[in-house]
């Protein structure tokens, strides 16, 4: 049915079985929009960026930006890029990785990941372009990547940190950092794969997968002209979200 499972299936798949169908079973695309295409373009300047400082930020963003990008994304990557608090962060980081793949197989799965970039204290960093940040959306990402280096043998410190950075150019940018042990997200990571997998197996098999009980996401979802609200969600991972959202605390 599918070859792997991702940071963003699994995310996808807790908030609405039905969405991750369609996504990812049905394939139906997702038209693009300027906040992921601004996005695309920052994470690639900050990886170049990143690897080689020699090159100057806003060179490689002139490479980065075409005339197929809207006005949108030119003015808020020239606006973010112009942040002193954004340069003085990315400066300050001697990377030990780049865009660095993970891939591990568990419960006859494989599964795959792309971390931003793990920084000269072994933190696992995740650039998020955003005005505002909704912690209680992304608790998943901490356990799946620290297991991904964790199984890849990829030397870390077992912090996870998102560095959130505004569409400002004044504004402060916020670190939400999490530190767990390996027993902690290995246990954790295990209980969410083990529940999803095991429901994926059920909705499969009865070929229904049931539509999300949080009406408030069916405003934003791509395919809400085509899904019909549902009043079913899935119900396995409050209890170590919190955990995990109760423990990120912001480095100010």
């Amino acid at each position: 049915m599918i070859d792997h499972l991702s940071f963003s299936s699994i995310k996808t798949f807790l908030e609405c079985p039905k969405k991750w169908y369609f996504k990812y079973i049905e394939k139906i695309p997702i038209p693009s929009n300027v906040y992921m295409e601004l996005g695309k373009v920052l994470h690639s300047v900050f990886a170049k960026y990143l690897t080689d400082k020699k090159q100057k930020i806003h060179d490689i963003l002139s490479e980065e930006i075409s005339n197929e990008h809207t006005a949108f994304v030119f003015e808020n990557s020239l606006k973010i890029l112009s942040n002193q608090n954004v340069i003085n962060f990315l400066e300050e980081i001697q990377p030990s990785a780049v865009e660095k793949q993970f891939e591990f197989s568990v419960y006859n799965t494989k599964i795959v990941g792309f971390i931003d970039c793990i920084d000269q204290f072994g933190t696992v960093i995740d650039f998020k372009i955003t005005n505002k940040f909704d912690k209680e959306s992304y608790w998943l990402q901490p356990l799946f990547y620290l297991k991904g280096c964790y199984e890849n043998k990829i030397e870390i410190n077992n912090k996870f940190s998102f560095v959130v950075i505004p569409r400002s150019s004044t504004e402060k940018l916020q670190v939400w950092s999490v530190s767990l042990s390996s027993g902690e997200f290995s246990r954790y990571f295990d209980f969410v794969l083990r529940a999803v997998l095991k429901d994926l197996e059920f909705y499969t098999k009865e070929n229904n997968f049931p539509f999300t009980s949080h009406f408030s996401m069916c405003e934003m979802c791509p395919f809400n002209e085509i899904c019909p609200n549902g009043k079913t969600v899935l119900e396995t991972a409050e209890f170590f979200g919190k955990s995990v959202v109760n423990t990120l605390t912001e480095q100010g």
